[in-house]
């Protein structure tokens, strides 16, 4: 989103071992990145460090403040406060990633109490990978949720508690949800790794490019396979939906819904920002010191209409141009489905 500036965006990594997040790149030059994790602050600087300011902490957060026990883990990024069940990953060829090779008593400390030391007076998202704490760590930060304005997490869950003891992702959304944010996105993460050992690559056909018969996975996208054990959930606050919902969860400014506008859309979530803008000057649910006609233009999408290069259209022109495929496309769908039928 290109247009007035919404102030620093702050991003809390919690779990930071693998380096900056895509999505965040559209935001360099306005961000601030602080970094967990227990690995060096080289392994989690993020990819364009000259135009984001980075802050790296060696610290564990958890629920509670206090010294617990931390799992080092022989794959680097299965490390953490919960032990994996080798019961359950026995079944599986990533077992060897998931043995503990060493245990380490650790400082831990919570967001609340980390939050208390800063600065900075909004938090805008939290990006979490602790390898089953996520929950621990959110429980550890409620009054900071609420009073740093935190507006979208984008947190790693573990499906069931028999695979680390950990909390199962029911609960995780049950916190979020009781804490004002609501589920955007939801990636199940199923890949060959979490296959059974009995079919350790799955079911194997020849490449058919290949006479000699290369074998391979008989699925071209080889992350669809094998059970879903873990994910990525995304949740953002919604204003409207509090509305509907009768509830508020933060007080809202300028710049606040600016920044949640802007994260929206580096989301590919143009559509709700776009939304939230006019349900403001419809409801007035807040006295904006900007022109919303210039944010939604700046969040309408470039359109290919065939010239080759991408064309920047104000928000009525994209409308209508919109709204002229939604109905061609609608009038298509009811056309096959009246050929569908006998």
């Amino acid at each position: 989103m290109k247009g007035r500036p919404a102030g620093l965006f702050v991003v809390m990594d919690i779990g930071a071992r693998s380096g900056g997040e895509a999505y965040l790149q559209p935001l360099a030059g306005q961000l601030k990145v602080i970094g967990f994790d227990d690995s060096t602050a080289e392994e989690c600087k993020p990819g364009d460090v000259n135009a984001i300011q980075y802050e790296h902490h060696a610290t564990i957060v958890a629920g509670q403040d206090g010294r617990r026990t931390f799992h080092k883990a022989a794959w680097p990024f299965s490390s953490g406060l919960h032990k994996p069940n080798m019961q359950y990953f026995d079944r599986l060829p990533c077992r060897d990633n998931m043995v503990t090779v060493e245990e380490l008593e650790v400082e831990t400390t919570t967001l609340d109490r980390f939050a208390g030391t800063l600065n900075d007076d909004h938090i805008d998202f939290i990006k979490i990978d602790v390898e089953g704490s996520e929950l621990e760590v959110l429980g550890g930060g409620t009054s900071m949720l609420a009073g740093k304005r935190v507006l979208g997490i984008k947190t790693e869950f573990w499906w069931d508690p028999i695979l680390r003891g950990q909390p199962s992702f029911a609960e995780l959304d049950i916190f979020l949800r009781a804490n004002g944010f609501y589920l955007f996105d939801l990636e199940l993460h199923n890949y060959q790794a979490y296959m059974r050992c009995s079919l350790p690559v799955g079911r194997l056909v020849a490449d058919s490019r290949n006479w000699l018969g290369n074998l391979k996975n008989v699925r071209p996208d080889r992350a669809r396979y094998g059970q879903a054990l873990t994910g990525d959930a995304l949740y953002f606050r919604d204003p409207i939906s509090d509305r509907i919902a009768g509830r508020s969860s933060i007080a809202w400014d300028s710049p606040s819904l600016l920044r949640l506008c802007a994260l929206l859309d580096s989301f590919d979530y143009g559509d709700c920002a776009i939304e939230l803008l006019q349900d403001v000057r419809q409801q007035g649910w807040i006295d904006v010191d900007f022109d919303l006609d210039s944010v939604i233009d700046a969040l309408t999408p470039e359109v290919e209409l065939g010239s080759g290069e991408p064309v920047v259209l104000n928000y009525p022109k994209y409308r209508a141009i919109s709204d002229d495929v939604r109905k061609r496309l609608d009038q298509e769908q009811r056309a096959a489905v009246l050929r569908s039928r006998p």
